[in-house]
């Protein structure tokens, strides 16, 4: 039997990849190292600096994954909407949000068939954690097929407007993101909505110790208060409504601190 060629190597990689956990070391690391060395072998591959960069992501390595992922940018009308799609949520991964919002916004306008559901619930997290609240909209809004889609985000940035909230969360998201620049290695959206107010958990991961996410974590708090007060805007302002969790990298729903 002859051996598979590198692209299905390749997407049988990262296929297994995406059923893994961050806790499932031994299996991330072996996918690491087989995907080091398909990129050796053709390192002009987009498709395997993309799975490797996710690979790298996974296993806890930021620097490195951003750092691939940060390479890729000017071959990215090379890719297919398929590798689109893995790119995006790469970008999303590693923080590179404004990026993700590039390349999923790019898919709608050339390929907005193929714009579906996986891609807006992507491109609406991605333009949320940007603070680019104009695309959260948008994308939350594109299905032509799913009125109950769309009508739960009117709803939610109704919310938002009437808490006196979505005018401000560009600025909160600038000082969130410029906290844990190249920290992350993944990003979760979480919305609940409660009796009452809607609550949303942005969740980063970073593989850090637990003194350091707290410090980090107050960190961001505090400049989110000095900002709040800077602008004279009511102190808590963003309390409960949203919520920044620094998570370790290993950290999987339920989420514990």
């Amino acid at each position: 039997m002859s051996s598979p060629q590198p692209a299905e190597a390749v997407v049988g990689l990262y296929n297994e990849l995406v059923r893994l956990q961050p806790s499932d070391r031994a299996a991330v690391g072996r996918i690491v190292w087989q995907l080091r060395k398909l990129q050796l072998a053709k390192p002009s591959d987009v498709d395997t600096a993309i799975a490797l960069a996710q690979s790298l992501a996974l296993n806890g390595e930021p620097a490195e994954a951003c750092a691939l992922a940060e390479g890729l940018w000017g071959r990215r009308h090379l890719l297919s909407v398929e590798s689109a799609y893995s790119y995006a949520n790469l970008l999303m991964g590693v923080g590179k949000f404004d990026k993700s919002v590039d390349v999923a916004r790019s898919v709608q306008t050339h390929f907005a068939e193929e714009f579906d559901k996986d891609w807006r619930l992507l491109a609406s997290h991605g333009a949320f954690a940007a603070g680019d609240m104009a695309s959260a909209l948008r994308f939350g809004t594109a299905s032509a097929d799913d009125p109950d889609a769309n009508a739960h985000t009117v709803r939610l940035f109704g919310d938002l407007e009437a808490l006196g909230v979505l005018r401000h969360i560009a600025w909160h998201q600038s000082v969130v993101n410029a906290a844990l620049a190249d920290r992350i290695t993944r990003f979760d959206l979480i919305f609940t909505a409660p009796d009452g107010p809607p609550e949303i958990g942005l969740n980063y991961h970073t593989p850090a110790t637990r003194a350091e996410r707290r410090a980090l974590t107050v960190m961001i708090d505090d400049a989110i208060e000095r900002e709040t007060e800077v602008r004279g805007l009511p102190a808590g302002l963003f309390v409960p409504t949203l919520v920044v969790n620094v998570l370790d990298h290993d950290a999987q729903p339920p989420y514990l601190h």
